[in-house]
């Protein structure tokens, strides 16, 4: 059986990839894929995100039905959001840490992420404990208000671009 494919080289913007998430596709990579979920890592794909700026936010996996898992830098700790092309980015989950260990007890709440293994799961819960990875606070991330704000943001840079005619005169000279 296939391993899973792991493509995490490049970033947006020359920043790099955290460690965890590095960490993590060392391991993924070892792993059979289908035994931790449906989906790769791969960090190529831009965000696409209409409602974020793309500094804010990057793609860092795919899942099989063509959406995206992106991290959203702009809130601390990053969150991880899905996207697809039929819906609006949905909050996964409000840290990295968080979403490995859900991703870990297969408690996503995707059906395509928390397929697989048991056992495999039971590794990954290891790996994670072995490394010191904590929970994150189980707090509330502020995503619509971010949401919000870059619409407002969008909205307001769209008029300031706007010409201002005023009263102009329109008539042709003849």
């Amino acid at each position: 059986m296939a391993k899973y494919r792991v493509r995490l080289n490049s970033r947006p913007k020359r920043r790099d990839v955290p460690p965890l998430l590095r960490a993590f596709s060392k391991w993924l990579g070892e792993q059979q894929y289908g035994s931790v979920g449906l989906f790769e890592l791969d960090s190529a794909m831009a965000a696409n995100v209409t409602s974020m700026p793309e500094r804010d936010a990057w793609c860092f996996a795919r899942l099989c039905d063509g959406s995206r898992l992106i991290l959203l830098d702009a809130l601390k700790p990053a969150a991880v959001l899905r996207v697809s092309s039929a819906s609006a980015p949905s909050l996964i989950s409000g840290a990295l840490d968080d979403f490995l260990w859900a991703l870990a007890e297969g408690t996503t709440r995707i059906a395509e992420l928390d397929h697989g293994e048991s056992s495999v799961r039971g590794e990954l819960a290891t790996w994670l404990r072995l490394r010191r990875v904590k929970r994150k606070s189980r707090r509330a991330v502020e995503l619509n208000g971010y949401l919000k704000r870059q619409r407002v943001a969008r909205a307001s840079s769209k008029q300031s671009c706007a010409p201002q005619l005023g009263n102009a005169d329109f008539r042709h000279a003849a």
